[in-house]
């Protein structure tokens, strides 16, 4: 897609949608089992990457609307994910952040982030079937596989949709523009101001033919994720 001389918003968010979808389809399709669990913990780390993206969103968003928050963005741009949306919903309605499961798994999810990424050494012992209390996957990372992946996702997903669409309150169409790259300037010929990221067929196969899996993103609309490459 040509994007000289267009000026668009850009986010990272339906990138990251699509990566955990496809992640989740190749891991289940691969054979050798070291190469389903690569697969499942990049697909878990793009979950926590939407995660942190959708907060981002949100701030940026009520920066459009209120001069404080955006003469302020930057200090609050270095606070944790979780305190942006509390920080959107105490700016919309009034209300915390609920201290629920799906709650919950996300700080959970924010935990193996740090743990993947910010690595020490460690000592212990490795328990073959303990679990993460809300996520309900392996604590030992090595032994994840596709759904264990699905799990995540199904989890950020729901988190989300709760989020948006039943404790802020937008529509499908706002919570769409908020989360996505669009044009800035609209043209003649322009399907839409949105710039979507294609996914690939095998996951529209899996997902849309196949019926092995049903995402459950209700919270923006369809055409966000089903543009097939």
């Amino acid at each position: 897609m040509n994007l000289v001389n267009r000026k668009y918003r850009k986010t990272f968010f339906p990138t990251l949608i699509n990566n955990i979808i496809t992640l989740i389809v190749q891991c289940d399709l691969a054979t050798p089992n070291i190469s389903k669990n690569a697969l499942a913990q990049s697909s878990i780390l793009n979950c926590y990457y939407a995660l942190e993206t959708a907060s981002n969103c949100l701030l940026e968003y009520i920066a459009q609307l209120d001069p404080f928050t955006k003469k302020n963005i930057v200090l609050y741009e270095r606070n944790s994910t979780f305190f942006k949306f509390k920080y959107g919903l105490n700016f919309f309605k009034k209300i915390e952040l609920p201290d629920d499961k799906y709650t919950n798994s996300m700080k959970e999810l924010l935990i193996i982030r740090n743990e993947l990424l910010h690595s020490k050494v460690s000592y212990g012992e490795i328990h073959k079937d303990e679990k993460w209390g809300n996520l309900k996957i392996p604590k030992n990372e090595i032994t994840w596989d596709h759904k264990d992946a699905k799990k995540v996702a199904n989890l950020l997903f729901e988190f989300l949709d709760r989020l948006f669409s039943n404790h802020l309150g937008f529509s499908k169409n706002e919570t769409n523009l908020i989360l996505s790259s669009y044009y800035l300037d609209k043209k003649q010929g322009d399907f839409s101001p949105v710039i979507y990221t294609p996914i690939s067929k095998e996951a529209y196969e899996y997902i849309r033919v196949k019926k092995e899996w049903n995402p459950k993103i209700d919270f923006i609309n369809d055409a966000f994720v089903w543009v097939t490459s």
